[in-house]
């Protein structure tokens, strides 16, 4: 059985993700982070979305 999550939790999931990319850009752009390090959060964030997106019946 797949676990599937409702539409409220899924708009959750997003918008933390949106503010979780805001801040992130934030901080590259005021300095606090590297070029580097900003590249990793993304990388780590679009992980965290790709692992939390629903499954899709065919």
């Amino acid at each position: 059985m797949r676990n599937r999550i409702s539409d409220g939790e899924h708009e959750r999931r997003t918008a933390e993700d949106i503010w979780l990319n805001y801040f992130n850009r934030y901080l590259r752009e005021t300095g606090a982070i590297s070029d580097k390090e900003f590249t990793r959060m993304t990388e780590l964030i679009a992980a965290r979305s790709r692992k939390q997106a629903p499954k899709r019946e065919r």
